[in-house]
């Protein structure tokens, strides 16, 4: 995929929300939460989630170079990109909470 497969500057920054630097353990919750958003994001487009995949941008694809794609493996990641969206809800409740 190449830069300009994604063709406005509007749907680039859908895709993209910006994660800024912490200042406070509460910030990770602020962190965590939007990357795992633009993730999601990221992964409903296939061919985006295709060349992620193959990028060395992508935490689990690194975390996956060298290992046996089991079963078992696929199943981990099948498991995780079934909480996500149950995870992104409790990271917006817990905030909700502390911030009111």
């Amino acid at each position: 995929m190449s830069r300009a497969a994604i063709r406005t500057r509007r749907r680039k920054n859908e895709l993209c929300a910006p994660i800024p630097h912490p200042n406070s353990d509460i910030d990770w919750l602020r962190i965590t939460r939007t990357n795992a958003i633009n993730s999601a994001r990221w992964n409903s487009d296939p061919d985006l989630g295709a060349w992620l995949r193959g990028s060395r941008l992508d935490a689990y694809s690194q975390v996956a170079v060298g290992v046996e794609m089991t079963e078992a493996v696929q199943a981990v990641f099948r498991k995780i990109g079934e909480h996500t969206p149950n995870a992104i809800t409790n990271l917006e409740r817990l905030l909700e909470g502390i911030e009111g």
